[in-house]
Parts: C-alpha cells; sequence; structure tokens
C-alpha cells in the first residue's frame, strides 16, 4: 500500500474544509465509512485519493441519489434529520425572494415584486 496516495479517515473534515467545503458531520459520518478502508500495515482506517476524488466528483455533480446506502438507513437517516430540521428550521436561500421593502408589491402579470415607488412593473411594465 503506498500511504503517499492516501489520508487518515481521521482527517476527512480537515481536508474538505481545506477545499472550501462544509463539512457536516451527520451527513459526511456515513461516507467516511463507506469510502474508508484500514489499511493493512499501519491498522489506521485510511481514505484512497482515488476513492475520495471519484466520491467527491458524483457528490458534487451527481444527482444526490446514492446507490449504495440501504433503505433501513436512509429511512432512518431521514427521519432524524426531519426532526432535527424541524427543532432548527431556516429559510434557506427562498427567504432571498420575499418582499422585504415595507410597501413593496408584486405584479399580477408576471409575478415581479416591485419596490414602494415604482408605479409601473419593473420587468414587464404593466
Amino acid at each position: 500500500d503506498d500511504l503517499s496516495d492516501t489520508i487518515d479517515a481521521s482527517d476527512f473534515a480537515k481536508l474538505l474544509e481545506s477545499m472550501g467545503t462544509t463539512y457536516c458531520e451527520e451527513e459526511h459520518r456515513r461516507t467516511v465509512k463507506k469510502i474508508s478502508e484500514v489499511d493493512s500495515s499501519s491498522g489506521k482506517k485510511v481514505i484512497k485519493k482515488s476513492v475520495f476524488v471519484q466520491w467527491y466528483v458524483d457528490w458534487l455533480f451527481g444527482d444526490g441519489d446514492s446507490d449504495e446506502e440501504s433503505e433501513a438507513e436512509s429511512r432512518d437517516s431521514d427521519a432524524a434529520s426531519s426532526k432535527k430540521e424541524s427543532k432548527e428550521r431556516s429559510e434557506g436561500w427562498g427567504s432571498l425572494f420575499k418582499t422585504s421593502e415595507k410597501g413593496s408589491w408584486k405584479c399580477e402579470v408576471c409575478m415581479v415584486t416591485n419596490g414602494p415607488s415604482v408605479f409601473k412593473c419593473s420587468a414587464c411594465e404593466t
């Protein structure tokens, strides 16, 4: 085994964060289990570079489905995450489209939100 092409599984979070990616222990715990293996010479859990790169590209550009994840794991994970999400509800990027300025109005023709000082829709001019 060539250890220069591996990282310790415990360094997975550091690797992701060094690449500008947010590490989430809850989400990535299963990933580490799935892509790591025990090195025969050191006995440590390691992640091979080629395996990491394949997973990372799929994670970035894939459709989010995991063929290797069992249905039971998925159900358990979904149940746990929905409980947590209900406690820690965030608005997400959808809040960018809320009417923020008092007196703003939504065009009935094209549904664009316009500021209070605009009398004609800025998008369709109705």
